[in-house]
């Protein structure tokens, strides 16, 4: 998928996102994100475990991710971030169902030995706003430098440093989506996810169910021998 970005001096910016289901049992989704005129990626895999708690479903997001920078705009050297991820949790599925991250998340840098940490808050049963989060950056000796806060859905956060400085954070850009492109069924291999189960989905689709499960099966049984070859 491939979506831009026009800069103030005229520049399009071009970033791409790639995914791919790598594992089915555990579900497991590689993923890649570039923006290669910025030098900018972020590359890693997520699995999913999903709890029923009652009243909403809970969501554990295993896998990590790594954002890979430069260190400045004239130097090839970069810096990678290593990141968790938070809970995903459902909320009010059997009327108006909407979602919220949970919990916190650790940033590490190995190269500027930078390190964050970022607290999503649940929005309480009684008031409170949804999508808030807080955050604590530290120094490579490890004191708080900065702190973030504020709704990480709307992109506006307010930034304050430990020498009394602030400022606001506006994180909304808007950009032109560009249509998905997808490579015909004909030119993917054997073993890419969306040949791989494209008669299941199609007999989904027409409600034949007894034919995606067999082909389910047929699936199941490729990748155990994919996985019995490598």
């Amino acid at each position: 998928m491939d979506f831009v970005f026009p800069e103030a001096t005229g520049e399009i910016l071009v970033f791409r996102f790639l995914a791919e289901q790598v594992s089915h049992n555990p579900p497991v989704t590689a993923f890649y994100f570039e923006c290669p005129q910025q030098r900018l990626s972020i590359h890693g895999n997520l699995s999913i475990k999903a709890k029923f708690m009652g009243m909403y479903v809970g969501v554990t997001l295993g896998g990590d991710m790594v954002l890979e920078l430069p260190t400045n705009s004239h130097s090839q050297e970069t810096e990678k971030y290593e990141m968790t991820f938070p809970m995903l949790y459902l909320r009010s599925f059997l009327s108006e169902p909407w979602l919220e991250f949970g919990g916190k998340i650790n940033i590490n840098c190995l190269e500027s030995k930078i390190s964050a940490g970022i607290v999503f808050q649940t929005k309480p049963f009684y008031g409170g706003k949804p999508h808030q989060l807080t955050a604590e950056i530290k120094s490579t000796s490890g004191n708080t430098t900065a702190r973030i806060s504020g709704d990480w859905m709307s992109g506006v956060m307010e930034l304050s440093w430990v020498n009394g400085q602030a400022e606001s954070i506006d994180l909304q850009t808007k950009g032109d989506w560009l249509e998905k492109r997808i490579r015909p069924i004909a030119s993917q291999a054997d073993d890419e996810s969306l040949k791989l189960w494209y008669l299941v989905r199609r007999n989904l689709i027409s409600g034949d169910f007894q034919s995606a499960a067999e082909h389910k099966k047929m699936v199941k049984s490729f990748v155990w021998l994919l996985m019995v070859v490598m």
